[in-house]
């Protein structure tokens, strides 16, 4: 018997839904909906290039720095305009805030919900994880990602004046300077967050969270800091066995696309590890590499992809529980 899975995307904006046919624990075929039409390739349409500035970055209220950015590089390269040093060390500086920020809120309010879900009442660490993530914004750690992450915001209104939809950027740089009292705000913000992430996300200092090199300084660490929010977030992960689904490949890279003021790629390319060696990622060389050789491409369909049983829920006619965790990494059509 099929069962078909649906998967609400909404817990931002509700653009999204997931269709699974599940037989024997095994994926038949899958759809992605877009469930929300709002158009804005059509509504750029006819206008005037400088609009761009101001209708993109209303794409959307999360990542609105992000949607500005990719706006001002489009005009860019259609012009041939080569932005500023300074221009582009600034957008980086505050799309780079955006992404921290966006990062504890994606973690906290939008997955780690997840975990309250009834199918892992029975498990020891449940009470503690529903203490931290209940939804709606009732567990401790869901309202700290409201709160605290707020502060990186200083970086970006230093130079923008406003988040969201700011409109600092344009083509050739930025429309602000670069003062000593700007880079003052930005330094504060930063320690501020820092000191906050420092204690209740990793519970130790950055550096000592920048030395775990190997697996085994990993889990040494995550027996030190269980209750912080790093450890409830990875130690209950563990426990229900999420290492072990949706994996793709653990040699490939991305370092995020943060351009170089000199205009010579990217601060941190993305590649593939290659005996040690991050080696660059063409990617017109998926399924080529020793890394990507048989991965599935945009023109594999993901059908006959087995799901790992759950050891806290199973599949069962038209539901799954947790519903989230049997989403495959690529969906056919």
């Amino acid at each position: 018997m099929v069962g078909r899975i649906t998967i609400d995307m909404n817990r931002v904006e509700g653009d999204l839904e997931v269709q699974l046919d599940v037989e024997d624990n095994t994926i038949r075929d899958s759809w992605c909906v877009g469930t929300m039409y709002r158009g804005y390739e059509q509504i750029l349409v006819g206008r005037a290039p400088s609009d761009v500035l101001v209708i993109v970055p209303r794409i959307c209220g999360i990542c609105s720095t992000a949607q500005l950015y990719a706006g001002v590089r489009a005009l860019e390269d259609a012009w041939g305009v080569r932005p500023a040093p300074n221009g582009v060390r600034v957008r980086n500086l505050c799309l780079m805030a955006e992404a921290v920020m966006n990062d504890v809120r994606q973690t906290f309010m939008m997955f780690c919900p997840d975990f309250c879900h009834p199918a892992y009442r029975c498990h020891p660490l449940y009470p503690e994880i529903v203490a931290a993530f209940e939804p709606p914004l009732k567990g401790y750690f869901a309202r700290q990602a409201i709160l605290r992450p707020k502060g990186m915001l200083g970086v970006i209104t230093a130079f923008a004046g406003q988040w969201p939809h700011a409109t600092y950027m344009a083509p050739g740089g930025v429309t602000c300077e670069v003062t000593a009292e700007k880079l003052a705000k930005c330094e504060s913000a930063i320690d501020e967050y820092q000191a906050w992430y420092e204690t209740e996300v990793l519970g130790c200092s950055s550096d000592q969270w920048l030395s775990l090199e190997t697996t085994e300084d990993f889990l040494g660490w995550l027996d030190e800091h269980p209750h912080t929010g790093a450890g409830l977030y990875a130690g209950f992960g563990r426990a229900i066995g999420l290492q072990h689904l949706g994996q793709g490949t653990a040699q490939l890279l991305s370092c995020g696309c943060y351009p170089s003021p000199n205009h010579d790629g990217f601060l941190s390319r993305g590649g593939y590890l290659n005996k040690g060696r991050v080696e660059p990622f063409d990617h017109r060389q998926v399924g080529n590499t020793p890394a990507t050789r048989g991965l599935p491409t945009t023109d594999q369909p993901t059908r006959g992809i087995r799901l790992p049983r759950l050891s806290t829920g199973k599949t069962e006619g038209n539901t799954a529980t947790p519903r989230r965790h049997a989403t495959p990494s690529r969906l056919s059509n």
